[in-house]
């Protein structure tokens, strides 16, 4: 695979896991990356802290905040009042 290339999910398993994107395929050490749910999942389901990032005032924001999954759905804890998640139902949120 070049550097400039994504990986690619087909074959028998490529309903068993998430498509690439541009935003989800890293810059570096893309062999790393896994995309299939049941790892993705299993990560995920291991911890109950994740770190949410946001632009605020052109400068990157990083906040620990607790989630948790239900199916294919994350939930994150915080109030409805807080940047992060009223800027969450934005289409471009930053």
């Amino acid at each position: 695979m070049s550097d400039t290339a994504s990986p690619q999910t087909t074959g028998p398993d490529a309903a068993t896991a998430y498509q690439p994107t541009g935003r989800t395929v890293p810059t570096r050490s893309r062999d790393r990356a896994a995309y299939d749910r049941e790892l993705v999942h299993s990560i995920l389901d291991e911890a109950y802290v994740c770190h949410l990032g946001f632009v605020r005032d052109g400068a990157p924001v990083v906040l620990p905040t607790l989630f948790g999954r239900i199916g294919e759905r994350l939930y994150v804890h915080g109030s409805t009042g807080s940047r992060p998640l009223r800027e969450s139902g934005r289409t471009d949120p930053g």
